[in-house]
């Protein structure tokens, strides 16, 4: 079931991922929403797993490293992931930043 609120905004950029021991450092961001994220991965996360994104976000003419924690939401056609933080905190300033950096 979908618990999906927000549009989704097709997007192309790398990310990387941290969960428990494992590091995933070349993903690729496919969408995104004020909600989660889907993420092209090399392998598959566990359900439910506490997820670190981390990626590039413009601020002010320069490009800043920011992480997101994130819960995995399911396994089609790459990894959905649902913020639990950062993004849903400050959703539209965040995500236009994020959208003008690609």
């Amino acid at each position: 079931m979908e618990h999906r609120q927000n549009v989704r905004h097709q997007v192309n950029f790398t990310v990387a991922l941290r969960c428990r021991a494992r590091n995933l450092p070349d993903c690729r961001a496919r969408n995104i929403s004020l909600d989660g994220m889907l993420i092209e991965t090399q392998e598959d996360l566990p359900k439910n797993a506490l997820v670190e994104i981390e990626f590039n976000l413009l601020v002010e003419d320069s490009r800043e490293r920011r992480r997101v924690l994130a819960t995995v939401i399911h396994h089609q056609n790459g990894t959905g992931f649902m913020f639990i933080e950062e993004l849903r905190l400050y959703p539209f300033r965040n995500l236009a930043r994020l959208i003008e950096s690609v």
